[in-house]
This record gives C-alpha cells, structure tokens and sequence, in this order.
C-alpha cells in the first residue's frame, strides 16, 4: 500500500494525523471521529544520510504506539497522549481499554502547561493530569490494534512531510 492508501486506512479507523491546509492554523491537524483538533509536532531528529536524504525520527508518536501497545500487554488501563502545548493549557487524547482489546479514544484540555512537563518523558506526567476536560463529540471506540496501526500510519506520514 502507498502512502495515501495507508493515510486513507486511519481515516476510515477515525484517529489521523494530517497536514494543515492553508486556511488552518496549525502545521499539522488531529482528526479525531468527525472533529478536527490543532497539534504540534516538531521533529526530534533530522538525519541526513550518505546520499543527502533527510529522515526524521518523530518520537512523540513512537512514544504513543509504545504505550498502546503497553494497554495490550498490561491488558487494559489508561494512558494520555499528549497532541497540543500552549503557555496555559495542553491537549491530550485519553486512551482508555479495559481488556487490551478494544479502547476509547477521547480528546480534552489540561490546564498544565507546556513548561509544566517534560515532553519527551510525558507518561509519568499524563498520568497525574486530574483536570482533564473531554472535548463534546471528539471520541472514538475501536479496536486497540486498530488505533495502533492509525498511529503508526500517521506517524509514518508525518515524517514524510517532514522530510520533504
């Protein structure tokens, strides 16, 4: 499968990261079900190789597909992922399963701010977020391995515009 046969998969699953289009805000935009969300993204590492190609290590969204795939083997639990930092409040999608098979997906604010956490080490923070307020309408019920692969997909995409 190319790239935007993949892209289309995550949508048809209802959790993808896309570009932003010109009238947008934001770079880069989380679709979440049938709500739309800014998220920043900033690459970690740019390497570039022998032949001068560019590839980009997104490491915010390795981390999410490690802790979803931390819901299968723990069998369930909750974890927060973090999409959006501002001065006064952040964006997290709460990913909650209660067998390791299947999860919700709910996206919502914080009021911890980004200089209140540690973004490459969000785990530990995510799970003290006691203030999180679900956003009306933005969730999804799916299959853990489903949401995994829009993860994945997303991820994958992302660093291609990146590397462009």
């Amino acid at each position: 499968m190319g790239g935007e046969a993949n892209l289309t998969t995550a949508r048809h699953i209802g959790l993808s990261i896309e570009a932003g289009g010109a009238s947008e805000p934001a770079r880069f935009i989380l679709l979440l079900g049938t709500s739309r969300h800014g998220c920043v993204l900033e690459p970690d590492e740019v390497v570039v190789d022998v032949g001068g190609r560019h590839s980009t290590r997104m490491y915010m969204l390795e981390q999410w597909i490690a802790h979803l795939h931390g819901l299968r083997t723990t069998r369930g639990g909750t974890v927060m992922l973090p999409y959006h930092f501002a001065d006064q409040c952040s964006a997290w999608l709460r990913v909650t399963s209660r067998d390791g098979v299947t999860a919700e997906v709910q996206a919502g604010w914080s009021l911890l701010s980004e200089f209140g956490f540690d973004q490459k080490k969000f785990a530990g923070e995510g799970m003290l977020i006691k203030d999180f307020d679900p956003i009306p309408n933005a969730r999804i019920s799916r299959p853990l391995d489903d949401i995994i692969r829009a993860v994945t997909i997303s991820r994958d995409h992302v660093a291609e515009l990146r590397d462009l």
